[in-house]
């Protein structure tokens, strides 16, 4: 039977049918792969949004340490550094002391007049960080290393150091030589490590959740780092307001004596999701 012999109320009703299901079909499909490609639009972004951070010393001349250093790093001094610092390497005196690395930052301040070492940094500077992770190498020679964890509340504008500096503070760390670690003002050690050494070779690393009840948890040289008395935990808890991380700190000693002598290795910091209690670390990665 051909389709002029069906009946004309038939023919009329079964084409337009047709029609529409094929048209049907087509929108459905073509809504489909908008879903997907919106998804892999979306994976794209969540993985654009977590930021990197990394300062490696070799690409730093010494030329370019004054009062602000290259925004490219997101890096910048308060003051000049003084007579003696510079950019260690292979050849220069004293050399590189780490393994794995092209150079380091060598700090020194022997006089009173020198300037106190203060580096500061805008890890983060779209947004803070809820979760992540910061690591960074030292080694001691004098005195002592003071590391601050915070936030921001201004936006960040590459050429005014202010915006790089911690106006809430959330975490602090202290390291002295012959001493132990000292977090939030209480010692801490590790399985293997009591008290610091000069002349060896360390690497800090600080993870961060500000929606989990631990908070914080603290590693050095891949241990973590819990009280030497009282509580065994690992763990530090935030406060009600710790909205995130995006800025920090490390200086040569403080206020009141901010001589002494140190190295500083590759820092390097991640937003993004962590698990607080795996040693697993940043750099060499």
């Amino acid at each position: 039977m051909s389709l002029s012999n069906l009946p004309r109320s038939l023919s009329t009703d079964f084409l337009p049918n047709r029609h529409f299901q094929k048209r049907h079909q087509r929108q459905t499909c073509w809504q489909a792969l908008w879903v997907i490609a919106f998804g892999f639009m979306l994976v794209s972004t969540n993985l654009e949004a977590e930021e990197k951070f990394n300062v490696d010393w070799s690409t730093l001349e010494e030329s370019s340490m004054p009062q602000q250093s290259n925004p490219d790093s997101r890096i910048s001094f308060v003051s000049k550094l003084s007579p003696g610092s510079i950019v260690a390497g292979p050849a220069t005196e004293p050399p590189n002391p780490f393994p794995g690395s092209e150079s380091s930052l060598y700090v020194t301040a022997q006089n009173p007049g020198d300037p106190w070492f203060r580096l500061l940094a805008r890890p983060f500077v779209e947004e803070t960080a809820a979760q992540g992770a910061l690591e960074f190498d030292f080694r001691l020679v004098e005195g002592s290393l003071s590391f601050s964890l915070g936030s921001c509340d201004q936006p960040w504008i590459p050429e005014d150091f202010s915006t790089y500096a911690v106006t809430e503070l959330k975490f602090a760390v202290s390291f002295t030589v012959d001493q132990e670690v000292q977090i939030r003002g209480r010692p801490y050690q590790t399985a293997s490590i009591y008290a610091l050494k000069s002349g060896e070779n360390y690497r800090f690393m600080i993870k961060w959740n500000t929606s989990a009840p631990e908070g914080y948890t603290c590693f050095l040289n891949g241990e973590p780092l819990t009280p030497m008395s009282g509580s065994s935990a690992q763990s530090f808890s935030g406060t009600s307001s710790d909205s995130g991380i995006n800025t920090f700190r490390i200086t040569l000693g403080g206020s009141k004596d901010h001589l002494g002598s140190l190295f500083l290795g590759r820092i390097s910091a991640r937003a993004m999701p962590v698990d607080l209690f795996s040693p697993e670390g940043l750099i060499g990665k």
